[in-house]
């Protein structure tokens, strides 16, 4: 019996190989919150945190999980 054809993979060049991008590697970050009655408070995170999981951490923080209304601002250290 012949082989049904369609179920083999397509051959691709040796050329076409991408280069493995570098990874690069998640850092802990601090993240600063100013509450609304002037508290100051600090959750750490990680580099590749989106908004969500930001408002994941502040949810689950004591003095931050009241909280429902947020403005966010990032900046940058400067190197010295």
């Amino acid at each position: 019996m012949a082989p049904k054809t369609g179920k083999a993979k397509p051959h691709k060049p040796k050329g076409d190989k991408k280069k493995k991008e570098e990874k690069v590697l998640p850092t802990v970050i601090e993240i600063s919150i100013e509450t609304p009655d002037e508290l100051q408070v600090t959750v750490k995170g990680i580099s590749t945190d989106t908004i969500l999981d930001v408002r994941k951490l502040l949810g689950v923080h004591v003095e931050t999980c009241h909280l429902t209304n947020f403005s966010l601002s990032h900046e940058v250290a400067s190197p010295s």
